[in-house]
């Protein structure tokens, strides 16, 4: 539960992580904005596969 001056706030947050500290779907904007301020992107990308973008003649337009 938010404290009393978290609720006076209106740009507050509750920003507590769940016990187990994995990263959640309810995690998710408070992981990429400590991820941005800090750089910890490698903490933010672990276990993700790798984007590749298709080579442009592989891809067909107005599929």
């Amino acid at each position: 539960m938010a404290s009393s001056m978290g609720r006076a706030s209106p740009h507050a947050a509750d920003c507590l992580p769940p016990p187990s500290l994995a990263p959640t779907e309810a995690t998710r904007e408070r992981d990429h904005l400590l991820a941005m301020h800090f750089s910890w992107w490698d903490v933010l990308t672990y276990g993700k596969q790798p984007f590749v973008d298709a080579p442009a003649e592989r891809m067909e337009l107005g599929a």
